[in-house]
């Protein structure tokens, strides 16, 4: 491969060529994994011997972009085919076949099973898919009359969970348990049975069932784990004594130590285990004094030790601050309290699906499932295919999932449902990448794909191939790569091993470019009585550096793989996240003459422009407001200045403003007031998107927004808001009260818009942007900015913390004694 080739390596042509076994394609970052499933797409569909009609392949991508890419890029190759061979019957078939070939999205199929079986399940077909937001607004209303009416009935044990979740009587901690906990078991194939299961994760009567839980395993594991580096370290310090200019006076001690560390870590009984860090006994270093031992060793020595004794204390702290009874009976005391959880999650999703079947509408996870129950059979806890599924596994000749490591279980269920590998006959290929996983927080199970990648060999039925050379990248940029994470990635941390097999490796030759090598930026932080905040410095010294960069710097050019000078839009700036990082880059880039451009993802409801609209319907809808009647007064749908708001409103302040309005003599004002009226006369019968449309072609508000600074944004954020009213249209709300609580609702839960992208993609600006968001995308130059930013940890100190495996972790409540304290289920899942 590599710029303007077309050879395949041996390793690329195996993914191509193999067949008859499932195969686990392990492609690294730019290995070009979607040219070669491209081209063994090709290959089945056009083999001489036994061609393939590509409707009988199944071609599972993560989005739709993908999918769409990959449809285009098999159109192209066919068309070639074509060309070498015009009389080619199957070939032309072929190319018809392409438009309705299943080469689609997880949901796409699972929307495309429905819709063709809803009969095996007895689902209304005139159903449709709603939108996300929708479904969250639905989600509010269901919520609220479930714990009405769980308040109502007054039960005692769920005034005790609301006690012992909700601090200070937060209802809305309470609220956000519940949809945390039903949006993650929909995660699993059958949700109902994972949060029955978790009723008993707390229900351990004595220390021997504590013993052979997954919590006590997990445990023991994550136990030999931490004394496993603390033995390291000691060793390191003993190994510092050893030095001839070493703290010999330590030796005695630490050898004992570590010989007391290591026989405890081969206990193999977990109590004995737990019991022997719980009573480690550290002794006092001697206080000898010797000029020939080198102070650094002496204070390294000191420092290792220190380690030591604080991770072997922070053990004792948080897993063994009581006895294992004690423990044991703690648990206990939360059962109460999860079953309570439980139960109002199972209400909580009868009444979702009850409210979604009345509405004739189904969500993204409603689809997975439904196409679940389609084609499988559970019975006693076992599932079985379905007729529809064997007729499925009848008719497709190959399973082909990209992006593997990014599946979750109810992918796995259904995508193994429809292979023939339970028959053994194995036509599953799989193509991904665990070390580019990051969609755990959206409940992806890696662990799915690394299971494969150690069980599959080089030979036999199930088959592994590793493509391990990067095409997209210089070898200086695939060094620092290698070089970072050869320390980072590990199987305990990572899951994999950053190995020789996991390395990157150059691909493709790329002309030499002086000064374009991989670089460490350090900025020094600013001294308190400066006024330059450290993101600010930061910014700064991103901003000289491309400055250099424009000034000398030379990139290759993609289309004709020369040397040309660097422009803006070949650079990008990477953020963790831009919340409080990307604006302040942007406005210090922007002072320095360099032109940036940042996707902002917030900003939209407090746009002014918004703003005055959503005002006016609401006074059209109430005009008895008296906020946003006085924003509307102010604005240019009317006109008036503060001073006149004051003298018409100073009248009488016994009314609301609108009724002062009504007894102003003012002629302005009383034109305006016609026109309210006729707006409320129309918005009874008028969607909302005209009605908006009417009032924007009334005042050539368009045109105005347009006049105003950065109007071109502000026309882009006007035209959203009547692409939004479609929207809502769509759904099964109508009219402008349901419209306006649509917005404030969506306002009020954190879906902001985010202003409208108006950039032209060609535009030669440095584009800021999130890592996550620029998957996918390749740039000649990338400045990752931000890496001081700790990692969000504050998942693992909310009240309830949930874990795939492990189940719910909670805090102790002691209702009568006022005592809250954390469980060791909770502590185990958070040091997880």
């Amino acid at each position: 491969m590599g710029a303007g080739s077309v050879t395949f390596t041996p390793q690329q042509q195996e993914v191509i060529d193999l067949r008859g076994c499932n195969v686990l394609v392990s492609a690294a970052a730019g290995s070009g994994k979607t040219a070669v499933l491209t081209q063994r797409i090709v290959n089945m569909v056009s083999d001489e011997k036994e061609p393939v009609d590509i409707d009988r392949l199944l071609v599972v991508t993560f989005t739709g972009a993908a999918a769409a890419e990959m449809r285009e890029r098999i159109g192209k190759k066919l068309a070639e085919k074509l060309e070498q061979n015009p009389e080619s019957e199957h070939i032309q078939r072929q190319m018809t076949l392409l438009h309705n070939a299943q080469i689609t999205t997880i949901d796409s199929f699972c929307l495309f099973l429905v819709r063709n079986h809803f009969q095996e399940i007895g689902l209304d077909p005139a159903f449709r898919v709603a939108d996300e937001r929708e479904i969250k607004l639905l989600g509010q209303e269901v919520m609220a009359q479930l714990l009405e009416d769980w308040f109502e009935a007054g039960e005692e044990r769920f005034h005790s969970c609301v006690e012992a979740l909700c601090p200070k009587g937060k209802e809305k901690v309470l609220e956000d348990h519940i949809r945390n906990l039903s949006r993650y078991a929909a995660s699993f194939p059958w949700p109902r049975e994972w949060l029955e299961n978790r009723k008993r994760d707390y229900d351990t009567k004595s220390v021997e069932e504590l013993k052979e839980t997954a919590l006590w395993a997990y445990l023991l594991h994550y136990l030999r784990g931490m004394t496993g580096g603390c033995i390291e370290k000691l060793r390191e310090a003993a190994g510092l004594i050893q030095l001839p200019d070493g703290p010999y006076m330590y030796g005695e001690l630490i050898d004992r130590e570590l010989e007391e560390l290591e026989l405890l870590a081969e206990k193999e009984d977990p109590e004995e285990l737990a019991d022997g860090i719980r009573n480690f006994v550290f002794g006092r270093l001697p206080g000898k004094k010797d000029d020939t031992v080198d102070p650094e060793k002496k204070e390294r020595v000191k420092e290792l030790r220190e380690c030591v004794k604080k991770a072997l204390s922070d053990l004792r702290d948080q897993f063994f601050f009581l006895s294992f009874g004690g423990l044991c009976e703690q648990g206990r005391t939360c059962a109460l309290t999860a079953e309570v959880l439980i139960d109002l999650v199972l209400d909580y999703d009868r009444r979702m699906r009850e409210k979604k079947q009345e509405k004739k509408i189904i969500d993204f996870s409603d689809m997975e499932h439904y196409a679940l129950d389609i084609l499988l059979e559970r019975r006693d806890g076992q599932s079985f295919p379905s007729r529809v599924a064997k007729q499925y596994r009848e008719f497709y000749r190959e399973i082909l999932i990209d992006e593997y490591q990014d599946s979750n279980l109810v992918q796995e269920y259904l995508l193994k449902a429809v292979s023939k590998e339970q028959d053994g006959c194995f036509n599953r290929f799989m193509v991904g990448d665990v070390k580019q996983s990051i969609y755990r927080f959206r409940l992806a199970r890696p662990e799915l794909f690394l299971e494969k990648y150690e069980q599959y060999t080089k030979s036999g039925s199930q088959r592994r191939i590793d493509l391990s050379r990067n095409f997209r990248s210089r070898k200086t940029v695939i060094d620092t790569v290698n070089r970072i994470f050869e320390n980072l990635m590990q199987k305990e941390t990572g899951g994999i091993d950053y190995d020789e097999a996991a390395a990157l490796y150059p691909g493709a030759d790329y002309p030499e470019l002086e000064g374009m090598e991989s670089e460490l930026i350090l900025v020094g932080k600013p001294e308190k009585d400066q006024e330059t905040d450290a993101k600010s410095a930061e910014a700064m010294a991103v901003a000289c550096r491309i400055r250099e960069l424009m000034q000398g710097g030379r990139v290759t050019d993609k289309e004709t793989g020369k040397a040309v000078p660097v422009r803006y839009r070949d650079i990008v700036i990477l953020l963790r996240s831009l919340s409080g990082y990307g604006e302040v880059f942007q406005q210090i880039l922007g002072e320095q003459g360099i032109p940036a451009y940042v996707t902002s993802k917030s900003g939209y409801f407090t746009a002014s422009e918004v703003q005055m609209l959503l005002n006016f319907l609401r006074i059209i809808d109430n005009p008895l407001q008296d906020i946003p009647l006085y924003g509307v007064l102010r604005s240019v749908f009317v006109g008036l200045n503060e001073e006149e708001i004051a003298a018409v409103r100073g009248q009488n302040k016994n009314i609301s403003l609108y009724e002062c309005l009504s007894e102003s003599g003012n002629a302005k004002i009383a034109a305006f007031l016609k026109q309210l009226e006729r707006y409320r006369e129309m918005a009874v019968y008028l969607p909302v998107r005209s009605l908006i449309l009417k009032i924007v072609e009334d005042y050539d508000y368009l045109n105005y927004v347009t006049a105003l600074p950065a109007g071109t944004k502000r026309r882009a954020n006007v035209e959203m808001l009547l692409v939004k009213a479609s929207d809502f249209e769509k759904t099964s709300y109508f009219g402008l009260f349901h419209f306006l609580r649509y917005m404030e609702q969506l306002e009020k839960y954190d879906e902001d818009y985010g202003e409208a992208d108006t950039l032209d993609e060609n535009a030669d600006v440095v584009r800021i942007m999130s890592i996550h968001k620029s998957k996918g995308l390749e740039f000649p130059v990338v400045i990752l900015a931000g890496m001081t930013k700790k990692f969000n940890l504050q998942d693992v100190s909310q009240a309830v913390i949930l874990d795939m495996d492990l189940g719910i972790g909670m805090d102790f409540v002691d209702q009568k004694r006022r005592i809250r304290r954390k469980t060791l289920r909770k502590n185990v899942i958070a040091g997880k």
